[in-house]
């Protein structure tokens, strides 16, 4: 396990001795200084956790579990560069952030969640969603969910390729946010998202830098608006 906290961690330091191969070090580059950004703002940081790759029969064995192959830049993370990852801020009560904008990171993407949260994709399918006509419920459909929003929605690929695009599930009616396009296929997602310190992972955080169906663009004017004030220029 590799640890980055910007209360005790001197970050030059730290990526002198850890210097994984890219695109994965851009990646930690960009979460450890939003880390460092929303200390300077007097938020509330949890240490960037990075484990060892995991081995291809581990893989496999998830794949088995969810009777799933997984989506090629999500499979290469976990084999390249780490099975789990870990990291989030949040801002100061009395923060006036641009759109509204509060906290970042996320609990974990992990190769030994995946089960877990293919489990709950499954029962908002049973339970909420199991009408496959209706417009709405059919986006929870042919979906891998990689990351658990605290509110209950998901986020998730799209299985109808080998790459697919990664999409933002709402549990709760929000036309506006389920559905949304995040990135063409996860290492895109991951190469954007990285640079706006992973805004979210709420829908209505991430919502003011989507573009179509490009996802998230990190050259947007909101985008270095963003960037600006957070510090992450």
């Amino acid at each position: 396990m590799v640890k980055f906290d910007p209360v005790r961690d001197d970050l030059f330091q730290f990526l002198d001795d850890f210097s994984p191969p890219q695109p994965y070090r851009t990646w930690v580059v960009r979460w450890c200084k939003a880390l460092v950004a929303a200390q300077r703002k007097g938020g509330d940081v949890r240490p960037l956790c990075i484990e060892k790759p995991a081995s291809v029969e581990d893989v496999e064995r998830i794949e088995s579990q969810i009777g799933q192959n997984l989506p090629i830049g999500l499979r290469k993370m976990f084999l390249e560069f780490s099975a789990g990852i870990e990291f989030g801020w949040v801002l100061p009560k009395g923060s006036s952030p641009p759109f509204s904008i509060y906290s970042g990171g996320f609990e974990g993407i992990k190769l030994a969640w995946l089960t877990r949260l293919e489990e709950e994709r499954q029962g908002w399918i049973r339970h909420v969603f199991s009408d496959p006509t209706d417009p709405y419920s059919s986006k929870w459909y042919n979906k891998l969910a990689i990351i658990s929003v605290i509110n209950g929605d998901m986020i998730g690929i799209d299985l109808g390729n080998a790459d697919g695009c990664v999409v933002y599930l709402s549990h709760e009616g929000d036309e506006s946010l389920h559905g949304m396009i995040l990135g063409r296929n996860f290492s895109e997602f991951m190469e954007y998202w990285s640079m706006l310190g992973c805004v979210g992972p709420e829908g209505w955080e991430i919502e003011p830098f989507v573009e179509g169906v490009q996802g998230i663009n990190p050259l947007s004017v909101n985008a270095s608006v963003w960037q600006k004030w957070l510090g992450l220029e």
